[in-house]
């Protein structure tokens, strides 16, 4: 399910293990409820996993662990919950023109200092959509063609609400500075 809306999410590949290691059941979510069809065996622990989240979904790394009852039913509820990805737009731009602009190198990194994303901007905007929940730091390493390094650390934040994030870093561009070419004319009379 979504854990925010209870929704059941369709794409998923789930395993169902026994606390022996066998398989006991695997297949892909539905937009509805899976029901185990083999027989489960009492006082048996049995370990739920997910190998591939659905499409749109943060894949979970949770296990969900249940026991069958002596009557057949299970000790507990037994959903498993995927977080929406929270897509993030970065934008490069020209800060006069709010144009986006190409050839910036951009660096992401986690709160612990790993870079998990290194690019070179286009005229497009860079998006991310596999960003696990956390606090981000975005900044450039080499800056584009005649414009200066920016001096920006911009922090950000990814939370699991599914809502599109966007992040804006500007460059200024290099004062040109004018060929002093003078001519001097002296003009003399005798």
């Amino acid at each position: 399910q979504d854990i925010t809306t209870g929704t059941e999410l369709e794409g998923a590949h789930l395993i169902l293990k026994s606390s022996l290691g066998d398989v006991v059941d695997e297949w892909d979510s539905k937009t509805t409820p899976h029901y185990i069809t083999k027989k489960l065996t009492p006082g048996m622990t049995y370990i739920l996993t997910e190998t591939s989240a659905p499409e749109g979904y943060q894949s979970t790394t949770e296990t969900v662990s249940f026991v069958v009852n002596a009557d057949g039913g299970v000790d507990k509820e037994v959903i498993m919950y995927n977080k929406p990805i929270s897509p993030v737009k970065i934008s490069k731009q020209e800060i006069t023109t709010g144009k986006e602009l190409p050839g910036a190198t951009l660096v992401i990194k986690d709160s612990k200092g790993n870079i998990v994303d290194e690019w070179v901007s286009t005229t497009t905007p860079h998006y991310i959509d596999n960003l696990p929940e956390g606090k981000y730091t975005l900044i450039e390493t080499i800056p584009p063609e005649g414009y200066g390094i920016s001096e920006e650390i911009i922090e950000f934040e990814v939370n699991s609400n599914g809502v599109e994030q966007t992040v804006v870093m500007t460059n200024e561009k290099i004062p040109k500075t004018a060929d002093m070419n003078v001519t001097l004319i002296v003009v003399g009379l005798v």
